[in-house]
């Protein structure tokens, strides 16, 4: 009658560019994801600073975590 609804995970991502300059962003991984888990990922790429991310629900993130996706 009732369906669970399972929301992915948001979670802080760091990594370091070739210069060595330290990149911020979030990843949103689909429920249940494991840790280390290697997953097709989609770069969710937008303006700045304007438009930063937020760990807020966002409906694009969530349809593409649900078909498998991370998101980056």
């Amino acid at each position: 009658l009732f369906a669970t609804l399972r929301l992915a995970t948001t979670e802080d991502f760091a990594s370091r560019s070739a210069d060595g300059t330290e990149v911020h962003g979030l990843l949103v991984r689909p429920a249940g994801a494991r840790a280390g888990e290697r997953l097709p990922t989609v770069l969710h790429v937008h303006g700045g600073p304007n438009a930063q991310d937020a760990y807020a629900y966002s409906a694009d993130r969530e349809l593409l975590a649900a078909s498998g996706y991370a998101v980056l």
